[in-house]
């Protein structure tokens, strides 16, 4: 037992010697910040938020405080900084994922836990449906807010179709209503958001070829057997 604590403490005062010597050498100068997992987000402006500089000694570096800098970016789910010898840094990051986009003065996206989060940039590109109606975006963890983020997530992931087609989820008086994209057509049903209306709309686009008729201005699902669509008045 004493011979064998006898090599631990060894082999850690080796261990240690060895740090000390890599802290004073010139393998510990930053030389390169690597970000990985980014496609929205730029990679300077993760590179700005980490506060690495060039020369910096990466062995002394608390990296859970650099990764919680760049978790401060809203458009950042989280994030994971490792150190690599020589003089390299890797931030991995994990960007939020929008599942719908809402306008209060400017375009705001939301992933599927209801975070809010700017857009990368004028010129980008999200084809995600549009929260209107009663959210608060004003009030912090706005109920009907998450709500809303984790209903687009459940369809996204469960009728992929359903949410290609999607264009509008509006949340009025408690309950939500659809309006699918190209001719804007309502879904009219007791509740769209229902496991069994999504279902059921999934597998009419399916049928349809993914096409919604041209003029439509609703799809009518309060029929079990049948689907109905026509215009209005």
């Amino acid at each position: 037992m004493v011979f064998a604590i006898g090599l631990g403490g060894v082999g850690y005062g080796l261990y240690r010697a060895g740090w000390s010597l890599l802290e004073r050498s010139s393998w510990s100068n930053l030389e390169t910040v690597q970000v990985l997992g980014i496609k929205r987000l730029k990679e300077k402006e993760i590179v700005a938020v980490s506060k690495l500089k060039r020369d910096m000694n990466i062995m002394r570096l608390p990296l859970d405080r650099v990764a919680a800098e760049v978790e401060k970016i809203p458009g950042v789910a989280s994030a994971k900084v490792v150190m690599r010898l020589p003089g390299r840094i890797v931030i991995k990051v994990e960007e939020r994922q929008p599942v719908a986009a809402i306008y209060r003065s400017q375009i705001w996206l939301i992933d599927a836990t209801g975070a809010l989060f700017p857009t990368a940039g004028p010129k980008e590109v999200i084809d995600v449906p549009v929260l209107t109606g009663d959210f608060d975006l004003g009030k912090k963890g706005s109920a009907s807010l998450r709500k809303a983020a984790r209903l687009a997530g459940t369809i996204q992931d469960g009728f992929p179709i359903v949410f290609d087609h999607l264009a509008e989820i509006s949340f009025v008086s408690g309950r939500f209503d659809f309006r699918l994209q190209d001719s804007g057509a309502k879904i009219l049903a007791p509740d769209p958001s229902s496991p069994a209306v999504l279902s059921k709309l999934e597998h009419f686009l399916q049928q349809k070829g993914n096409e919604i008729p041209a003029g439509c201005e609703y799809v009518d699902l309060r029929y079990p057997a049948m689907v109905i669509t026509g215009t209005e008045g």
